[in-house]
């Protein structure tokens, strides 16, 4: 084999290599999951969010500018005709001290403002997500009607993948009152870090 011959397979190799361990890194990058939090079992009283007690509860935490995030709004726009209104859906963004006026109000805001039949607010202080233990963007809280914990965790299959998952077929079930189908009430969450005013857009 002459000199040029074992230049390219040489050059062949490296960006064999590199494909692969860039493969791997966006792999593990995409689930890695979140800090899961402090689970809250019950509704807490102080919540300014009313508890509806003929229906399901669902409280999705999300960070305003996290990129993740787009896919969470995008499967829950999937499950809703599945919960046919057996569950109030109510959509919290983070808005942490000191940041300005309608920080929190950019594209994300715009797509859960669009996805009928969901609340959407504003979490000044970061208070609700304090009171309910979220602490990564995504986190799903499912709760009956008599305030108790059905499920905790994610509706995405990875860190900014759409797709079937275990979270919204867990929320699905219980809406529909079949809690025997789901195996856990707890799934990891694949999102950025709530209580983090600095992320990216």
């Amino acid at each position: 084999m002459n000199r040029q011959s074992v230049l390219r397979a040489a050059a062949v190799s490296l960006w064999v290599f590199i494909l692969a361990v860039g493969f791997g890194s966006l792999w593990n990058y995409s689930n890695r999951a979140g800090a899961p939090g402090k689970e809250v079992s019950r509704w807490p009283s102080n919540s300014s969010i009313p508890l509806d007690p003929t229906r399901g509860n669902l409280v999705l935490f999300l960070h305003p500018r996290c990129p993740c995030s787009h896919a969470t709004l995008a499967d829950l726009a999937r499950l809703l005709p599945h919960l046919h209104g057996r569950a109030v859906v109510t959509i919290v963004f983070s808005s942490p001290t000191g940041t300005p006026a309608g920080w929190e109000r950019g594209s994300l805001w715009s797509q859960a403002s669009a996805i009928p039949g969901t609340r959407v607010l504003s979490d000044n202080e970061d208070h609700l997500a304090v009171l309910f233990g979220a602490e990564t963007s995504g986190l799903a809280a499912y709760y009956d009607g008599a305030g108790r914990l059905l499920y905790r965790g994610g509706l995405t299959p990875g860190r900014g993948h759409e797709g079937d998952n275990f979270g919204t077929d867990a929320v699905a079930a219980l809406a529909q009152g079949n809690q025997s189908t789901t195996s856990s009430t707890r799934a990891p969450v694949f999102g950025c870090a709530l209580h983090n005013e600095r992320r990216g857009s």
